[in-house]
């Protein structure tokens, strides 16, 4: 503009894809000053609330839409979801540019795990697919990685522990993936975006391991987002009633726990058989415990109340939150059952003396805690996290509901 290169000139879609990607190119745009933009006082950047990059936005997706996804869907479902893929490998277009501006919905093709460890694709479907379920594990525990890649490759055939998956169609989240190839991994990248961006945890399933029922893992069960439900709102998860919530809003009050807090277990009611649990592992937390209740009450209340309460109190009902370690990440921590439940203790008698909750008296035990998910040494009265690898210890036929 005005022969000035700006170059802190920041650009809305075009190119913000920088992960798993082949190299940024130079993107060089002339602006005419008579479209009304402004330079600022440094000269550097443009000084205005519109989006310059607007008519070169409009001009890309117009021609993606012509050269590329109207052949994209004419195609099978497995190669549909390649050419997505390739969009954020090679414009470096994020996931959430494709769905918002370049493809509808229903045209997306979702990915599943089907028994016997085969990769199908089904397209989206709201009524078909109201609910899914999705597992969370490491690539280093099931090689997800190598079933995807192997899918994709001719004449080669995928032997690993998917092979003896069981259970009904599920979604796969990887934590640690690597892939081969970037387009591989930007499959993932699309599917995983898609499904959060549309889908909620509303309960959960406990199923069987290939080390078998003493090892359960979890599957989480996902309902679409109906566009009528409300969004986040802090005031309003500040007044919900704990004993009438339902599964949508114990969403969203775990979603702001997760804001507030250092960390949080996703939060939601246990099935049978372990209904009676208030742990699995650090990852999951029993809404239907009394303990988890109260605790949630007694951090909303002290967040209500914000300011109201002196410096000091303020200060010290955090410090005593974040001692708490089931509200931490403690995966590799060994951990003292009797300081955990002083520290409790510590808590709600606190905050009882500074009159914020009536008294009340917890004791957590090794019972409390789905079976095997941790190590205990009774001996010190100690535990760990059992490490993940320990659920894949094992040959036997596996996602089969606990029940």
């Amino acid at each position: 503009m005005d022969g000035i290169l700006l170059k802190n000139a920041d650009y809305s879609y075009i190119y913000k894809n920088h992960e798993r990607s082949f190299a940024l190119p130079f993107f060089n745009v002339n602006i005419s000053k008579k479209i009304g933009l402004k330079i600022d006082l440094a000269r550097t950047d443009i000084d205005s609330k519109e989006r310059w990059d607007a008519p070169v936005c409009k001009a890309f997706f117009d021609y993606l839409k012509e050269h590329e996804i109207k052949e994209y869907l004419s195609q099978p479902l497995d190669k549909r979801i390649l050419s997505l893929a390739r969009l954020l490998t090679f414009y470096k277009l994020s996931a959430e540019t494709v769905f918002q501006d370049l493809i509808e919905p229903k045209k997306f093709p979702l990915l599943f795990v089907s028994q016997g460890g085969s990769l199908v694709f089904h397209e989206f479907d709201p009524v078909k697919f109201e609910f899914i379920q999705r597992i969370t594990v490491s690539n280093d525990n099931i090689d997800f990685a190598d079933l995807l890649t192997l899918s994709y490759s001719k004449n080669r055939y995928y032997k690993g522990i998917l092979k003896k998956w069981k259970g009904k169609d599920t979604s796969v989240y990887i934590e640690d993936a690597v892939y081969d190839y970037y387009s591989l991994n930007n499959i993932c990248t699309l599917n995983d975006r898609f499904i959060e961006e549309c889908y909620y945890l509303h309960n959960i399933q406990f199923v069987s391991s290939p080390r078998g029922t003493d090892f359960p893992l979890i599957v989480d069960i996902l309902k679409l987002k109906l566009q009528k439900e409300d969004n986040h709102d802090k005031e309003a998860t500040l007044s919900y009633d704990l004993n009438k919530i339902d599964e949508y809003h114990l969403f969203l009050l775990d979603s702001f726990l997760r804001k507030e807090l250092y960390y949080f277990p996703k939060l939601v009611r246990f099935p049978k058989p372990y209904d009676d649990k208030i742990f699995y592992e650090d990852k999951y937390l029993n809404f239907n415990s009394e303990f988890v209740k109260d605790f949630i009450r007694l951090y909303l209340k002290i967040i209500s109340l914000g300011k109201e309460l002196p410096k000091d109190v303020a200060g010290r009902l955090a410090d005593l939150v974040n001692e708490i370690p089931f509200f931490q990440m403690w995966s590799i921590s060994e951990l003292n059952i009797v300081d955990i439940n002083r520290q409790i203790k510590e808590l709600f008698d606190t905050a009882a003396g500074y009159g914020l909750i009536e008294k009340k008296e917890f004791n957590i035990t090794f019972d409390d805690f789905v079976p095997n998910t941790i190590r205990i040494n009774t001996d010190t009265d100690s535990f760990r996290i059992t490490p993940d690898n320990e659920y894949f210890i094992g040959d036997n036929d596996w996602g089969m509901p606990i029940e």
